[in-house]
C-alpha cells in the first residue's frame, strides 16, 4: 500500500496542527478509527473536476440542493444525526450530497440511504491556491451548506465571501468547546453564518457565552423514530424502554444516570428497562 502523508495530513487536520508523523498517527491510531490509506494518485483522483459540478447543477433541475459537510464518517451520535437530516430531507424534496472531511464506516451507511457523499479537503485550501479554487467553485454550485458540529464550523472562513447560504449546526457543550483549538475565534466565526442551528437550549446556552454578539441561534432537535411494539414484546415488557446511546466515558454521565437509580423506588424500577450502547473511551 503507498500511503500519501501529505493527503493524511488534507484528512485529518488535527494531526497536521499538532505536527505529528502522519504515518505514525495512522498506525497507532488512524487504522482503529476507520481511517484508509490513499496514495498520491488516489487523492488526485478526489480533487473536483467539471464532472462534479455538472452532476450537482443536474440535481438541481429537480429541486434544493444541500451540502452537509461532517467532520467525520464515523458512526457516531454527530455524523448519524446528519445522516438522518438528509434523509429527512430527501423525503421533504430537497437533495443533499453528504460531504466529509474524514472518510469512516458511515459512507456505506449513506450509499445505501440512496444518497451521495464525497471527501471534500477543505483543510488544504490554505496550502493549494487551485486546490482552494476547485473546492469553491464546488460548493458555489450548491444553495446551501451545512457545517455540522464545531469541528467543522472554522471551515467557513475559507469560503466566507462565497455568494451561498451558510449554517451551521450546532451539537456541541461546554466539553466540546473547551476541547476545541478554535475555542478563542468563534465570536469572529458565528458572524459569517447566514443561520446558526442547536440541538437544544443547553447547547444554545454554551454557544452564546463563545460570543460577543447579539447572535441569533435557531433550535433543530433531532431522535429517533418511534416504532409501534409488537404484542409479543409488549407482554415481555409492560413498562418503559430507555436507551443511552454514546461513548462510555465519563462526560456522557452515564455513571450519573446509574447513581440517579439508586434514589428510585423497587416497584418503579421494575417497570425501567435501560439500555446503554456504545463503545468504552479509556
Amino acid at each position: 500500500v503507498v500511503f500519501s502523508g501529505k493527503g493524511y495530513y488534507w484528512l485529518r487536520p488535527d494531526v497536521r496542527k499538532q505536527d505529528l508523523n502522519p504515518l505514525m498517527h495512522f498506525i497507532d491510531y488512524g487504522c482503529r478509527e476507520g481511517m484508509k490509506p490513499y496514495s498520491v494518485s488516489e487523492l488526485e483522483a478526489l480533487r473536483i473536476n467539471d464532472d462534479a459540478i455538472a452532476e450537482v447543477e443536474e440535481m438541481k433541475k429537480h429541486g434544493k440542493v444541500v451540502l452537509l459537510l461532517s467532520h467525520e464518517m464515523s458512526l457516531t451520535g454527530a455524523p448519524r444525526a446528519l445522516l438522518n437530516l438528509a434523509i429527512i430531507l430527501k423525503k421533504l424534496g430537497v437533495e443533499s450530497v453528504f460531504a466529509t472531511l474524514t472518510p469512516g464506516d458511515l459512507e456505506g451507511e449513506v450509499e445505501r440511504a440512496g444518497l451521495k457523499s464525497r471527501i471534500l479537503m477543505m483543510s488544504g485550501m490554505d496550502k493549494d491556491s487551485d486546490f482552494a479554487e476547485e473546492i469553491k467553485r464546488y460548493i458555489s454550485s450548491f444553495d446551501m451548506i451545512l457545517f455540522n458540529t464545531i469541528v467543522a464550523l472554522p471551515y467557513v472562513e475559507y469560503i466566507k465571501d462565497l455568494e451561498i447560504t451558510k449554517a451551521c449546526w450546532i451539537h456541541d457543550g461546554s466539553y466540546g468547546f473547551s476541547c476545541s483549538p478554535y475555542i478563542s475565534q468563534f465570536a469572529n466565526l458565528f458572524p459569517l453564518f447566514d443561520t446558526i442551528f442547536v440541538v437544544g437550549d443547553y447547547a444554545k446556552t454554551i454557544a452564546l457565552s463563545f460570543s460577543n454578539y447579539d447572535i441569533e441561534m435557531d433550535n433543530l432537535i433531532y431522535g429517533i423514530d418511534d416504532h409501534q411494539r409488537d404484542e409479543r414484546q409488549h407482554e415481555e415488557h409492560e413498562g418503559v424502554v430507555m436507551v443511552l446511546a454514546g461513548t462510555v466515558e465519563e462526560r456522557k454521565g452515564q455513571d450519573i444516570l446509574l447513581e440517579s437509580l439508586r434514589l428510585l423506588k423497587h416497584d418503579l424500577l421494575q417497570q425501567l428497562r435501560i439500555y446503554i450502547i456504545g463503545k468504552t473511551i479509556n
